[in-house]
């Protein structure tokens, strides 16, 4: 199992306990209040399953780094940008605390030469950064992302010629569309990290998301080793069981939550 799928798993167990408490609070708001305590508990459920999503492409990133070739020209736009970042990092760690001033030691030139020539090495010999001890995780990689940033990200490590969306919209049609209920859900998790309340969520709709970020994650994996003759076959398949899973789960026909 990938660190990206085992870090996926330990998330859910979390989101069911999440969910399983805000069954059991009041889905009415007392007094003075704008919202039920059920449906607080439902906005942190709603911030579990985006920092899921996020954090299980963050951890892909992180293992496909380790397979940066030797040469830069070799390399995706993500991996380029990859580079960047943790050189730019590094470099930012070196100079932490150390002012203008200090650069008249020579140890300090020295340390900021040696650091600074070891960045330039990861732009000329790329690998030297995946076994690199200074390669830092990028936690906020991919921070505040929306689906077209998640898009991109996930596209990149597809080799069937399409985009993640398109791919899955042709493969499994229930799918068609997604981009606006995962942007809603997002827009949901801001609202909480923002302290705002902008958006309505209800018990069903937390539940639908959950299958959406559960399902999408499954159809992410099938996408990274996608062959477009084998596929089409498979996707037939794979969409009469999510036909099934809606039914258990009591989904509507295409029944993704859209923004109100």
């Amino acid at each position: 199992m990938t660190r990206a799928k085992t870090a996926f798993t330990a998330a859910r167990l979390e989101i069911a306990e999440l969910l399983l408490t805000a069954r059991g609070q009041p889905d009415q708001a007392e007094e003075r209040r704008r919202m039920s305590a059920q449906e607080n508990q439902l906005r942190q459920v709603a911030v579990a399953l985006v920092a899921a999503l996020q954090a299980y492409v963050s951890e892909l990133l992180e293992e496909k780094a380790e397979e940066i070739g030797e040469d830069w020209d070799g390399l995706s736009d993500l991996q380029r940008r990859y580079v960047a970042v943790q050189a730019r990092r590094r470099i930012e760690a070196a100079l932490e605390g150390c002012q203008e001033s200090e650069l008249a030691e020579p140890a300090k030139v020295g340390s900021l030469r040696k650091t600074s020539l070891e960045c330039a090495e990861w732009y000329s010999k790329p690998s030297l950064l995946a076994r690199s001890a200074y390669r830092a995780k990028l936690g906020g990689f991919l921070q505040n992302n929306g689906a077209n940033t998640l898009d991109r990200a996930i596209s990149r490590f597809g080799n069937c010629g399409m985009t993640f969306f398109i791919w899955l919209a042709k493969h499994y049609p229930r799918f068609r569309g997604v981009e606006d209920p995962l942007n809603v859900l997002i827009a949901t998790r801001n609202d909480v990290a923002h302290g705002t309340f902008e958006r309505r969520l209800t018990m069903r709709e937390t539940r639908v998301y959950r299958v959406m970020v559960y399902r999408m994650i499954a159809k992410i994996e099938l996408y990274m080793g996608a062959n477009e003759a084998a596929h089409a076959s498979v996707g037939a398949g794979e969409d009469r069981i999510d036909k099934e899973q809606d039914a258990r789960h009591e989904l509507d026909p295409g029944g993704w939550p859209r923004s109100r």
